[in-house]
């Protein structure tokens, strides 16, 4: 059963529609992102979760009972803040206590389940840090604990990590991850970085002018995007326009195979650049299609190429492993190759 349900939220500002009758159910202790670029309608959908902005329409269930109407404080909602908001003048545990303060718990079990809670986020040797002394990870930690340490029937997660340095970040969204799911903590978090999303994500809604344009698994938004948009937007991707003839995709210097394609029409072609190889003159595959490198990037496990065809410039990844990326240059003529079942295609 769906622990958190809403129903047909919308919300304009100055008659502009920023959610638009959105519907989304979450089961209890899963962690479901809304990922989409700024401006499309995810945080103005957690601040209406949270109470912080009050629906023109809809209704928000926790486990069957409507809070749509209720302050934030009888929500029992514990958020955590892309700006941490910890008071600096308060020490970690301080902090931690404050907002158990408001819900009336006592000082006695707000000292102890405030150390289980620092403990539970690695934090037990700082409790007595304040802010200015900890670093922007072990800030965002006291926050995540002091949300947790009011035992509350949802977690809202706002862009959390955006101001932590890449590394950092991908430490802490695995520990958020893991002490989510030891929590059994029902998650609501909102990112537009689509790693975060897919790496910690049980389902990602992927919204788009204020709608979810595709809700489901990280694999199936990544795989199997139900529309352009998604597919352009989750991930990185070549993108061909041509049209259906001859059993294949007509495209400028090339025909292309594609499974399930219609008898006709105007058809985009997204292939992911991992799908796609750089052949050798003897290498074949379903699709082919020829250009000239303009550009290389060394990022690490990939290397990243742009290619020219007459078709548009495209990205493909190349793993490094073998080492056969050296023997790449920009101007080099190349055959670049991928499987049909790799092709995706929607109706232009």
């Amino acid at each position: 059963m769906a622990h958190l349900v809403l129903n047909q939220l919308s919300r304009a500002y100055a008659g502009r529609p920023a959610v638009v009758d959105l519907s989304l159910s979450v089961e209890r202790g899963s962690l479901v992102a809304l990922l989409g670029a700024s401006g499309c309608g995810k945080t103005t959908t957690l601040r209406m979760v949270a109470g912080l902005e009050t629906p023109d329409s809809g209704s928000i269930l926790v486990d069957g009972r409507d809070v749509t109407k209720l302050p934030p404080h009888h929500r029992r909602m514990g958020v955590v803040f892309q700006s941490y908001a910890l008071f600096p003048h308060m020490s970690a545990a301080a902090n931690v206590a404050f907002g158990m303060e408001m819900h009336g718990v006592d000082r006695t079990r707000r000292a102890k389940r405030g150390a289980e809670m620092l403990a539970l986020v690695g934090l037990a040797e700082h409790s007595n840090k304040k802010p200015r002394q900890m670093s922007g990870g072990q800030q965002q930690r006291v926050a995540l604990a002091r949300a947790l340490a009011i035992e509350p029937d949802v977690l809202l997660l706002d862009e959390p990590l955006s101001a932590l340095d890449a590394k950092l970040r991908d430490e802490l969204r695995v520990e958020m991850r893991a002490i989510q799911r030891r929590v059994g903590a029902t998650t609501l978090f909102v990112t537009h970085d689509q790693a975060e999303a897919l790496a910690m994500a049980d389902l990602v809604a992927v919204m788009d002018r204020g709608q979810i344009a595709q809700l489901g698994t990280p694999v199936d938004v990544f795989e199997r995007p139900a529309s352009p948009f998604v597919a352009a937007f989750v991930g990185r991707s070549a993108r061909f326009r041509g049209k259906v003839a001859g059993g294949g995709v007509e495209i400028s210097g090339a025909s292309l195979r594609a499974d399930n394609l219609p008898a006709s029409g105007a058809i985009e072609v997204f292939v992911r650049p991992h799908r796609m190889q750089v052949l050798r003159p003897d290498e074949g595959r379903d699709n082919i299609v020829h250009g000239r490198l303009a550009a290389i990037d060394y990022t690490g496990e990939v290397a990243q190429l742009v290619i020219d065809s007459p078709s548009g410039r495209f990205p493909v990844d190349i793993a490094t492993t073998d080492g056969a990326w050296r023997e790449l240059a920009p101007g080099a003529d190349l055959r670049v190759g991928w499987q049909a079942a790799d092709t995706l295609w929607f109706a232009a």
